[in-house]
């Protein structure tokens, strides 16, 4: 079993594209970097605490490639950004390919710079591609319970929350972001 590890923003944003694509054995979201040991959703969300959301994906090599990754990664986030993504604004929202070996290094550059002379973007690609570090898995907590509704509200509605959905044009493809944050970020 391979791994990799993505960050673009809300990981809970990132875990349902990733998780239904055959090949993948399972996506877990959590943070990587950072100065404190066993962050919080609320620590990490502060931006005080140096780490960025991210989304560690365990999948079989002989079915789905890193490659293929890499292109679903790049339709679920906005590589011209690099201060967050969407709605989610900071530090612990940029977008980060880590690479685990240099093949993965490789692949990750490669892709990026593809990506950049597609033209496909009137602003340069400022994803980072940076080593992979410790991995913290996010703790089960009233966030974990509010991840898993807002899931089944995509499954049933493919809307927002809100209603309202944000189509992204990328290369012929259609990516929807959904506005769905801001009606939880409420205290419960």
């Amino acid at each position: 079993m391979e791994k990799a590890l993505f960050a673009g923003g809300c990981f809970w944003c990132m875990v349902q594209p990733f998780e239904t694509m055959k090949g993948i054995e399972k996506v877990v979201s959590g943070y990587t970097g950072g100065h404190v040991k066993d962050p919080t959703y609320e620590q990490v969300k502060s931006q005080k605490t140096g780490h960025t959301e991210a989304v560690l994906i365990y999948y079989d090599e002989r079915i789905l490639s890193y490659d293929d990754l890499l292109t679903i990664y790049w339709q679920q986030t906005d590589p011209t950004d690099a201060m967050g993504q969407f709605m989610d604004r900071g530090d612990s929202y940029r977008p980060v390919i880590f690479y685990y070996d240099e093949h993965q290094k490789q692949k990750a550059s490669a892709s990026k710079a593809r990506l950049q002379e597609s033209n496909d973007y009137a602003e340069p690609i400022v994803t980072k591609i940076e080593k992979a570090g410790i991995f913290t898995l996010r703790k089960k907590s009233i966030s974990n319970s509010i991840g898993k509704i807002l899931k089944l509200m995509l499954k049933k509605t493919n809307k927002g929350v809100d209603g309202q959905n944000h189509i992204l044009r990328r290369s012929g493809h259609e990516t929807v972001f959904l506005s769905l944050r801001k009606n939880f970020e409420r205290p419960i």
